[in-house]
């Protein structure tokens, strides 16, 4: 990064505050129960998507965040490995941010890091919950780590 790139970041860091967190897309389906045999594993697929951003206003700012969640068992048959998914989740959030200074690409290229880090806890909560609801035990997402980011 610049040094130009690197203070027009600080700068935009120093000028912007959190209004809200929305959730606005949300979509989850059970489609069989799990647990068909005693031995039978348990797979997961969690996937943050990438952040976009949308001008509102002049100091107003969208920034949009997809997640999804997969929960599927694996069997083998003569022709391989064969995956059932039996619940799909995915959450799109919205974060409104007042700004004093404008976004652009490079700068919402750094910035948009932090997006998912803020985020994933309202999408472990939401999944915890939305399993809970489908009769299927809630399980949570580890916490985010550093090597996870």
């Amino acid at each position: 990064m610049s040094d130009v790139l690197v203070k027009q970041y600080e700068d935009f860091c120093k000028g912007i505050e959190i209004e809200q967190i929305n959730v606005i897309e949300l979509a989850f389906k059970k489609l069989k129960n799990p647990f068909n045999k005693k031995d039978e594993l348990i797979w997961f697929t969690y996937n943050a998507g990438d952040a976009s951003y949308n001008h509102i206003s002049e100091n107003k700012l969208a920034i949009f965040q997809k997640y999804s969640f997969d929960a599927y068992e694996e069997t083998k048959t003569r022709k391989g490995e064969k995956r059932d998914d039996f619940f799909t989740l995915e959450a799109t959030f919205e974060l409104v941010y007042k700004t004093e200074n404008e976004m652009n690409d490079e700068i919402f290229d750094s910035f948009s890091d932090r997006i998912s880090i803020i985020c994933h806890p309202f999408f472990r909560e939401i999944l915890s919950t939305s399993l809970m609801k489908s009769g299927m035990p809630p399980t949570n997402l580890p916490l985010l780590q550093k090597n996870l980011i």
